[in-house]
């Protein structure tokens, strides 16, 4: 039986509040049409990324500001999600958008670990 890490990761001395931004689409005549996007307030621990993280990122992407999310939630990458095409999930922390591009899912112990990198907007 895994232990459950949530009480953890939603610690009030380690969690702050944050938003997730979700946006799915469909193909259309050959086109990637996205839908809205969904906004989904949550509380999440935030610290800062290491080098061996670091290293996994895109180049384009190591000169931004790179952190990892503690989620207690299903976090999404770029990739299909049923019948519809998942995009990468966004985060808003502290007025700054991260995009979150690695996630490593320990649902079974009651967290999701994900690493980000600093974008512009959503």
């Amino acid at each position: 039986m895994p232990f459950d890490m949530s009480d953890v990761v939603l610690d009030s001395e380690f969690c702050e509040p944050v938003v997730i931004y979700r946006q799915s689409g469909t193909f259309l005549r050959g086109q990637f049409v996205l839908g809205a996007v969904v906004q989904i307030p949550c509380l999440a621990t935030v610290i800062a990324d290491n080098v061996k993280d670091l290293d996994q990122a895109a180049v384009a992407d190591r000169v931004k500001g790179i952190i990892e999310f503690y989620f207690t939630r299903e976090i999404f990458l770029t990739g299909d999600v049923g019948a519809a095409q998942q995009t990468s999930d966004t985060v808003l922390w502290k007025g700054k958008f991260y995009k979150l591009f690695q996630s490593y899912e320990w649902g079974e112990y009651g967290f999701w670990h994900c690493g980000a990198y600093r974008i512009e907007g959503v």
